[in-house]
């Protein structure tokens, strides 16, 4: 009994014994006779500087870029191009002009050679048509119509045709004759052709002359021909024989003689060949063996017909007949709708030839595939050999002096985003380096994202060659800064009706509350536009924000925060 009694008596003093040490150390002991209230947290109203930002992470990304095609529209260029030399591979760096790959067109010189073929071609008819150099022919005017010329120097012969005559295209204008040379072909019996070679001298007599004209032998044909017995004018009779059937074999030999201007064509002339086995410097009219028959003079050794070209009124006749002219003369000029057509037509074609040989020199100049840009590539989708064509993508390119970021940034901190704020930006794999850039570009409405609204903040910043699509990047934002100005905490900052106020403690320990206008704040500090002045101590807490069970030291009321003026910790 006694034994239970003492354990009561211990248990009571160890609970009396707790509860006293329990109140002495709750309950704070009486303060000091001049404590004339309660105890108050303050800071003190300093100068520094504040600056503002986002702090985000995000990857880079290329926000310029190209592809490496072959160039020319797919649509109208049809040529085939074959991939000769790749000087490439993924991942070089490359500058802007750089030759990348190198393509051949086997089928394009083919098709340049032959439309330049056509447009000499075309060039040289309608230069032949105006009788003009061939370089003349792009200041040619159309409505001046055609002009013929003389196409050899010689004489006008066959002019038939007077200024405002409609003439047909390929119609005969006239003639143009060099009649210094004319032909003849003698027609030669069997027992006169034994020894007449090529080359060897001949005279001729015409009835119409007294004179013989020396002549050549210009050709031999060695077979007979027969001839009709009433075509041979016999040099006995001086006519041809009158039965229409019978037909004599002969040799033709084909003479030429110079003309001093009274040979024309259709004379007759009886030719003196010379004798087998002599020589010329033995021949001589009077030892020649003269055919019986008669030659008729043929024509002249070199004559040209000027024809029309089109259908025409003929406007001008410059020469006569007869009229000797030098090689390029004006002869005729036609005008009509014909002959404008005409030369239209030609200068149309020369265009269309000359047009497309510029796109097929175009085309050789896009063989070798340069670099739109400086950069780095992508990939390469092209192999030694294969086939091409206008428009094929080859490979692309990124341009690592323009990198971007896409970063999000919450509700909280959107406001301190603005766009074309400076950016910090830092990568992990460059460590050391800090590269510049800004918002280019802020999202107007928040994204939710797990309950939390996110708004997209687009970056732009100047890259570097070591830089790369997808690399993790830090992105600090500015939201702006100034120096040397009033800071408060922003704990000692509350808002009451809209309006932002403090407490600053008096000299009495009085409590005044203060209308502020603010700046700009961090998670610490917050700019002090108006309201205070430095040195104000503001409250920042009091002994009723005390926990209980925390006792108060009289002499330190309650720890201060220092400030270094930036918003960071000491």
């Amino acid at each position: 009994m006694l034994q239970r009694v003492f354990m009561i008596v211990v248990i009571l003093a160890i609970i009396l014994g707790g509860g006293y040490y329990a109140y002495k150390e709750i309950v704070p002991p009486p303060q000091d006779s001049d404590a004339n209230g309660p105890i108050y947290a303050t800071q003190e109203v300093e100068r520094g500087d504040i600056a503002v930002g986002v702090e985000t992470v995000g990857s880079l990304q290329s926000t310029a870029g190209g592809s490496i095609q072959v160039l020319g529209n797919r649509n109208v260029d049809t040529t085939n191009y074959i991939v000769d030399e790749i000087f490439i591979r993924d991942g070089d760096e490359i500058k802007k002009g750089d030759v990348l790959i190198k393509l051949s067109a086997p089928d394009l010189l083919d098709e340049i050679e032959r439309n330049e073929e056509r447009l000499e071609s075309e060039i040289n008819d309608l230069a032949n048509l105006l009788n003009i150099a061939t370089n003349e022919i792009h200041t040619i005017n159309a409505a001046e119509g055609i002009t013929m010329h003389a196409p050899i120097n010689g004489r006008i012969v066959n002019l038939e045709i007077d200024e405002g005559d409609e003439v047909n295209q390929g119609q005969t204008v006239a003639q143009v004759v060099e009649d210094s040379i004319v032909n003849l072909t003698a027609k030669v019996l069997p027992g006169q052709f034994a020894g007449i070679e090529e080359g060897q001298p001949c005279y001729l007599r015409f009835s119409q002359f007294d004179s013989i004209v020396e002549g050549k032998v210009k050709k031999v044909i060695p077979d007979l021909v027969p001839e009709r017995a009433s075509d041979l004018i016999d040099s006995v009779t001086m006519k041809g024989d009158k039965d229409e059937t019978n037909y004599i074999n002969v040799y033709w030999v084909e003479v030429e003689l110079k003309n001093e201007g009274l040979i024309r064509p259709d004379l007759i002339a009886q030719v003196g060949f010379m004798p087998s086995g002599s020589s010329p410097e033995n021949f001589d009219p009077y030892n020649a063996r003269w055919t019986r028959y008669y030659a008729k003079v043929e024509g002249y050794a070199n004559e040209e017909r000027i024809l029309s070209k089109a259908d025409a009124i003929v406007t001008r006749v410059y020469v006569n007949n007869m009229q000797k002219v030098q090689k390029g003369d004006p002869i005729v000029s036609l005008a009509g709708e014909d002959a404008r057509n005409l030369i239209r037509e030609h200068l149309e074609i020369i265009r269309q030839y000359e047009d497309e040989l510029r796109q097929m020199y175009s085309k050789l100049d896009q063989l070798e595939i340069t670099s739109p840009m400086t950069g780095v590539v992508a990939y390469i989708n092209a192999e030694p050999g294969a086939t091409v064509q206008a428009g094929h993508y080859l490979g692309h390119i990124f341009n690592t002096e323009q990198m971007g970021m896409n970063v999000q940034v919450d509700d909280m901190q959107i406001l301190n985003v603005q766009q074309g704020a400076e950016v910090n930006i830092t990568l992990p794999s460059m460590p050391g380096e800090t590269f510049y850039g800004e918002v280019s570009h802020v999202s107007a409405g928040g994204t939710d994202r797990d309950g939390i609204p996110m708004f997209y903040v687009n970056i732009e910043l100047e890259g570097g060659p070591e830089m790369r699509p997808g690399m993790q990047a830090n992105a600090y934002i500015k939201g702006g800064s100034t120096e040397n100005v009033l800071l408060a905490p922003v704990e000692a900052v509350f808002e009451e009706y809209g309006q932002y106020k403090v407490e600053v403690l008096k000299d009495d320990n009085q409590i005044e509350v203060v209308d502020v206008e603010l700046g700009l704040m961090d998670n610490r500090y917050v700019e002090v536009i108006s309201g205070l002045k430095e040195g104000d101590q503001l409250v920042v807490g009091s002994a009723d924000d005390i926990l209980q069970g925390r006792s108060i030291d009289n002499n330190s009321p309650l720890p201060t925060q220092s400030n270094n003026g930036d918003g960071s910790q000491d």
